[in-house]
C-alpha cells in the first residue's frame, strides 16, 4: 500500500475515492506488515487534524480503528507462529528452551541437562537472544558475561507453552510461586540457615505438583535475589523476605482481596490530602492496588524525591520498607528529611519478625505496619 495515495483519496472524500480508499487497507491487511500499519495510523491521525467534512472523518476514524484492533489481534499470533517455525526448524532449540524453562538458566548447566555440547548451547543462545526469545542477566561484578544466565521472554514462554505444553507453568498459577516462596522464605528465617535438600522439600510441600516444580521455585528465588545458595545452604535475607511480602500483599488487592493492611492505610488517609508511597521496582504494582482508595495516592521513586517541594501540603508518608527509609537517609539525607518532616503522619511496611524503622527525630518517628504472611 503507498500511504501518501491512499491519503489523497480519503481527503478526496468522493464515494468512489473513499470505496478506493478502504479497498487499499483491505488488500493490506493479509500482509500483515505490521511496521506500514503503524506508519498508517500515523498518517491517519494526522489526516484527522485537517479540515474533512463529518462524513469523511468518521470514514477515517473507521479506518484507523480496524487496522489498529487487526495489528492488537493478529499480531502477537503471527509473531507466535513464526517463532515456533523457527524454534522447529533449528536443532537442538525446543530441548534448550523447555530446559530453560524448567529452572536451569546457566549455558553450562543447559548444554549438561539438556545433553548438547557447550558451544552449540552458546551459539544458539546468541541467535533466540537476537530472535527475542530469551534475554541475560547483567553480570555481577567480576564476570566477564559469557557465563550470565538467561531466561525466557513473553515470546519465549508461548513459544514453550505451544510446543511443551507439560512445561511447569500448566502445574502451577503464578501467585501460588510467589506464596510457596515466600512460606518457605519464613521457614529458613525461623531456622537460620537451611540444607537446600530441606529447601526443596519445604516448597514442594507448599504448591509444587513434581521435583521439577520445587526446583523451578528455587531458581525463581534465587533469580529474585530472595535467597542465596551457600555451600548447599540456603539463606534468606530478611531484606528479600519483606520485599517479597510486600509484592504477594499488592498482588491480592490487585487481584480483588481484602487485605488488611489497606484497609489500614484507608482510615489513616481521612485528613489528608493525599499520601505519597516511597517505592522503586514495586511502583507499577503499586499504581494498580492504590487506583480504588479514596484519597490520591501518588508514587515516588528516587528522581521525583529528589525534585519535589513538599513544604505546605497535607500529605501521609508510606514507605514500603525500612531498607528503602534507610537507604534514602543514606544516600539522599536532605531530600529524605524534608519529606518526612513535612508529612502529617509516616508509616513504613517491615516483615513480621523485622525490626521496628529507624527514628529521624522523636517527632518525627515512623509507625511500624507490620506485613501479615
Amino acid at each position: 500500500m503507498k500511504i501518501q495515495k491512499s491519503l489523497e483519496r480519503l481527503r478526496l472524500g468522493t464515494t468512489g475515492a473513499l470505496a478506493e480508499g478502504a479497498r487499499d487497507l483491505g488488500h493490506e491487511l493479509p500482509r500483515n506488515r505490521f511496521d506500514l500499519l503503524a506508519d498508517y495510523r500515523a498518517a491517519l491521525a494526522q489526516l484527522g487534524h485537517e479540515h474533512l467534512s463529518d462524513y469523511q472523518r468518521g470514514f477515517v476514524d473507521a479506518l484507523s480503528a480496524v487496522s489498529a484492533a487487526y495489528a492488537t489481534e493478529v499480531r502477537p499470533q503471527t509473531e507466535l507462529e513464526t517463532a515456533v517455525r523457527i524454534v522447529e526448524s533449528r536443532s537442538g532449540w525446543t530441548r534448550i528452551l523447555s530446559t530453560i524453562a524448567a529452572g536451569h538458566h546457566r549455558p553450562s548447566v543447559l548444554a549438561t541437562t539438556a545433553e548438547l555440547v557447550l558451544p552449540q548451547v552458546s551459539r544458539a543462545l546468541v541467535d533466540m537472544e537476537n530472535a527475542g526469545l530469551v534475554e541475560r542477566h547483567e553480570p555481577a561484578a567480576g564476570e566477564d558475561g559469557r557465563g550470565r544466565p538467561v531466561q525466557l521472554t513473553l515470546l519465549g514462554e508461548r513459544v514453550v507453552e505451544r510446543l511443551c505444553p507439560s512445561d511447569w507453568r500448566s502445574q502451577v498459577s503464578p501467585p501460588i510461586l510467589m506464596e510457596a516462596i515466600v512460606k518457605a522464605l519464613a521457614h529458613v528465617a525461623n531456622e537460620g540457615l537451611v540444607p537446600m535438600a530441606e529447601f526443596r522439600h519445604q516448597l514442594g510441600t507448599l504448591g509444587a505438583a513434581s521435583t521439577a516444580v520445587a526446583d523451578k521455585l528455587l531458581e525463581h528465588a534465587r533469580e529474585r535475589q530472595l535467597i542465596r545458595i551457600v555451600d548447599e545452604v540456603v539463606v534468606s535475607s530478611l531484606q528479600a523476605r519483606e520485599r517479597t511480602l510486600v509484592q504477594l500483599t499488592l498482588e491480592r488487592v490487585i487481584a480483588g482481596q481484602v487485605v488488611p493492611l489497606f484497609e489500614l492505610l484507608k482510615s489513616r488517609s481521612d485528613s489528608v490530602e493525599l499520601v505519597f508511597v516511597r517505592s522503586e521496582d514495586l511502583r507499577f504494582q503499586w499504581d494498580l492496588a492504590l487506583v480504588e482508595m479514596p484519597v490520591p495516592f501518588v508514587t515516588l521513586n528516587s528522581p521525583e524525591l529528589d525534585l519535589q517541594d513538599f513544604s505546605g501540603r497535607s500529605y501521609t508518608v508510606v514507605y514500603e520498607s525500612n531498607a528503602l527509609l534507610g537507604s534514602d537517609l543514606r544516600e539522599r539525607p536532605e531530600a529524605a528529611r524534608s519529606f518526612i518532616k513535612n508529612a502529617r503522619s509516616r508509616l513504613c511496611l517491615v516483615a513480621p519478625d523485622g525490626a521496628e524503622p529507624d527514628e529521624i527525630e522523636s517527632q518525627e518517628a515512623f509507625e511500624p505496619i507490620r506485613l501479615a504472611m
